[in-house]
């Protein structure tokens, strides 16, 4: 899915140039955006790591279950961030992007607040509990990294703001339609 994404991105960036857009945000944007969200990506990694000990530390299968369940939400919450970032990086500059990446954001925070909360539910190991602390406020500074550069660089792009909106939304709805398909091959 990941590899259809990057797909769709490049294609995307590749109808900008021939558009004559290409330049609405830099490719060096759009790298560190990309930069970004793969931090998210690996400090989520090792909160599932930790949410990992967690579970295993519980000696009921029904508490392992719940902490399994809450971490495999928060990674494929957070490769959907990734996919949408590798879509909307050429077209960042609109508002409907920015939403977008900001909603997959979201739902990154939700995960990991939602492995928090279980963990806290079914693990007495206070270094282990410190351990998953420590992790999901890693993923909560590097989201906080990637919404700021989003932020900054909507502000830098504003001007820049493309004419072809629907082309935009087209290619929203079909990455859309992707993540929605996603839940059929797992």
């Amino acid at each position: 899915m990941l590899a259809a994404a990057s797909k769709v991105g490049e294609t995307t960036y590749a109808l900008l140039c021939n558009l004559g857009e290409a330049d609405a945000v830099s490719r060096e944007l759009q790298d560190i955006l990309l930069g970004l969200a793969k931090a998210v990506a690996n400090t989520t990694a090792a909160l599932v790591l930790n949410a990992k000990a967690v579970a295993a530390a519980s000696p009921d299968q029904a508490h392992q279950n719940k902490v399994i369940a809450a971490a495999t939400q928060c990674a494929l919450a957070t490769s959907q961030l990734v996919a949408c970032a590798k879509v909307v990086a050429p077209t960042i500059s609109s508002p409907s992007c920015q939403q977008h990446l900001i909603d997959a954001a979201r739902e990154v925070a939700r995960a990991v607040e939602g492995i928090l909360a279980v963990c806290q539910q079914t693990c007495r190991d206070d270094k282990l509990l410190d351990n998953l602390k420590k992790a999901a406020g890693e993923v909560t500074s590097a989201l906080n990294d990637l919404l700021a550069h989003i932020k900054e660089g909507a502000g830098r792009n504003r001007a820049l703001e493309s004419v072809h909106e629907g082309a935009v939304d087209n290619i929203l709805a079909a990455s859309d339609r992707l993540f929605a398909s996603q839940g059929d091959y797992l």
